[in-house]
């Protein structure tokens, strides 16, 4: 039940939504997945009805002992549809790793669960990632072609506690102008994320979150991918992973 609050020039807004997600393991590696929202609290006073977010066939898999893949085809978040796929190297005994993501999508029609819009467009992105070693800050440098065609660059950096929370925060700059950008030419936030694990009686990866940030235009936008790589890499360490990275692909 992630909670956001956004603020654009305007008085903050305060969104809280429920959110479902399902996953069919088809084999190894290859999956269905989904996920619906429906927002109970909005501040706007506009709360409409159940959404589709995701709806994908999914497959990850190894290209060689330290590279990592995934293919994704579908209703790939809230906003888009279409293909995207990754590929990271990240090498176990190593605090940094490089990552390639290429997406070609078509725009979804708000208020329609399946409809398409007109617009299409390639985004694609590389990607610089390091644990940094220092409390344990970790720090991410994406550069390439966002969503609406403008170039930029996205720099992120995050704290995750040993109790499984997590703080974090981004800045993202690009070449749109200041007139099409929406807040300025470049966006901002920062998120805090909590494991469910705790509150359970069974055990679960699943997290809900609060996030604060302006809401800009279309500049600086990006995908909404749900099961990137990376997150899921960093999760483990380096024994942990040798020994078990076949768990991830399941």
């Amino acid at each position: 039940m992630p909670i956001s609050f956004a603020t654009g020039g305007q008085p903050a807004s305060i969104d809280i939504v429920l959110n479902a997600t399902a996953k069919y393991q088809i084999s190894r590696g290859a999956s269905l997945n989904g996920s619906l929202s429906q927002k109970l609290y909005s501040t706007s006073g506009t709360l409409g009805g159940v959404t589709l977010d995701r709806l994908t066939a999914d497959y990850t898999f190894k290209l060689s002992p330290a590279t990592y893949a995934r293919v994704s085809g579908g209703y790939l978040d809230n906003g888009y549809a279409g293909v995207d796929g990754e590929v990271i190297w990240k090498p176990t005994n190593k605090n940094w790793g490089l990552g390639l993501e290429v997406s070609a999508v078509q725009k979804r029609t708000d208020g329609d669960m399946f409809g398409l819009d007109s617009y299409r467009t390639v985004s694609a992105f590389g990607s610089f990632y390091w644990d940094t070693g220092f409390y344990g800050l970790e720090a991410q440098v994406d550069v390439g072609r966002y969503l609406a065609g403008d170039v930029g660059t996205t720099l992120s950096l995050s704290r995750r506690f040993e109790n499984g929370w997590e703080v974090s925060g981004f800045m993202t700059l690009t070449n749109m102008s200041f007139a099409d950008y929406g807040d300025g030419n470049f966006s901002k936030g920062i998120s805090v994320t909590i494991p469910l694990r705790w509150t359970m009686p069974f055990d679960t990866r699943s997290t809900t979150g609060v996030s604060l940030g302006n809401s800009s235009g279309a500049g600086g936008a990006r995908l909404g991918i749900a099961n990137r790589i990376y997150p899921k890499l960093r999760d483990y360490d380096v024994l942990d992973f040798n020994e078990s990275w076949g768990a991830y692909w399941q």
